[in-house]
């Protein structure tokens, strides 16, 4: 058994938010961490750009993983050609069940090699998906304390028009 790449705890462990301002992604992006108007640095919030950290770090371990399970792939595809060529030149019955057996997990090897790259990507994607929904969410909380800003506001303007009375004042 191989380990690929790192696990979801060690990428949010070591992940820095603000990294992924600078992020070019080897030139595909522009870098988002600019000056202002003035050339000073903006200080950005750590916390609103986590979730984009986090998304880029579980999409270079997806790299990283599909990378090192290529390599792997590619030894243990090597090694099925000489067990099959090893195989067709069987002398005896047992060296030929030894030969079916070690194919056998080789291929296993293999399955495990693609699950691990699939289990990889499904990081990626289930990271997204928690981004989107707690975007969603924060958006969704933004709009009820807006409409009950909004009522209260209004409540006060109404509170506020029903204490000047204009004829009262008239007096």
């Amino acid at each position: 058994m191989r380990d690929y790449g790192l696990s979801r705890d060690d990428i949010a462990r070591v992940v820095q938010s603000l990294d992924t301002l600078s992020r070019t992604d080897g030139s595909t992006y522009r870098s988002v961490y600019v000056p202002d108007l003035d050339g000073g640095t903006v200080q950005y919030d750590p916390l609103t750009y986590r979730r984009h950290a986090l998304l880029d770090a579980h999409a270079d371990n997806t790299r990283t993983v599909a990378d090192q399970t290529r390599a792997r792939e590619r030894e243990l595809l090597e090694e099925i050609a000489l067990t099959l060529s090893e195989l067709r030149t069987g002398a005896t019955d047992a060296q030929v069940q030894k030969l079916t057996a070690k194919l056998i997990v080789l291929n296993g090897q293999l399955s495990q090699i693609e699950t691990t790259r699939r289990r990889q990507m499904d990081e990626v994607i289930l990271q997204k998906i928690a981004n989107d929904n707690r975007h969603e969410m924060e958006q969704h909380a933004a709009a009820e304390l807006a409409a009950k800003d909004d009522f209260l506001a209004n409540q006060r303007v109404t509170a506020f028009m029903r204490s000047i009375n204009p004829r009262r004042n008239a007096r």
